[in-house]
């Protein structure tokens, strides 16, 4: 297993301080991401799995014609999230990847996030 590096400072992250939203790094307190992935990157294995995967379990249940049709079309969807899913987890798991948070996400919208430092006190 790949272990997570900060890629400002580039050193190691250890797994118990990256959690959900953004984070600041151990080492040098840049604020931190796990990266979300885009429906590119998993269109491919939704395609590529869940389709198969979806007329295989309709030959597994024994049916043929149009019912075989029917049923593979039908399990397709949830063929499809269930490889996602895992190759999702798997791809976490395995191959984690941090990035820096930039106040701004893939769509555009900006974080509010306060200043750095101590409150001032004013109101």
């Amino acid at each position: 297993m790949r272990k997570p590096k900060c890629p400002v400072c580039n050193r190691e992250v250890p797994r118990a301080d990256i959690r959900k939203g953004i984070f600041p790094c151990p080492s040098c307190g840049t604020e931190l991401r796990i990266p979300q992935i885009g429906t590119p990157g998993l269109g491919l294995p939704l395609l590529v799995g869940g389709v198969p995967a979806a007329f295989l379990l309709a030959h597994l249940f024994g049916l043929r014609g149009n019912s075989f049709l029917l049923a593979a079309a039908l399990l397709m969807g949830p063929c499809a999230l269930a490889i996602g899913f895992l190759y999702g987890a798997l791809l976490a798991a395995l191959f984690p990847r941090l990035e820096r948070d930039l106040g701004v996400d893939r769509d555009g919208n900006l974080h509010i996030v306060p200043p750095p430092g101590p409150p001032t006190g004013r109101q």
